[in-house]
């Protein structure tokens, strides 16, 4: 699952435990959209249970992620770099 969404009322926590669960085991979710999108605290116990093969995180709900936030250690959490653009002269 890719998530584009923007931000809203209607799309806070769009992504949380019971709709984790109801994914197919071990599939993929993309988050490219924003951070509040998904409910990180239903979200790490159910990458913990290995019920999704991996969680692909652009962005956060807080920014920058904080250095000691279990997403780091998690080995089928990946963390990427968010960038708007790139500079180039």
């Amino acid at each position: 699952m890719v998530l584009t969404l923007p931000l809203t009322d209607a799309t806070h926590h769009i992504i949380y435990r019971d709709i984790l669960l109801a994914m197919k085991p071990k599939a993929c979710l993309i988050n490219v959209g924003r951070g509040a999108l998904i409910d990180e605290g239903d979200l790490i116990p159910v990458m913990q249970s290995g019920h999704l093969q991996a969680a692909i995180l652009d962005v956060f709900e807080k920014k920058p992620l904080p250095k000691d936030h279990v997403f780091w250690s998690m080995l089928n959490v990946y963390v990427t770099s968010h960038h708007k653009a790139l500079r180039t002269e």
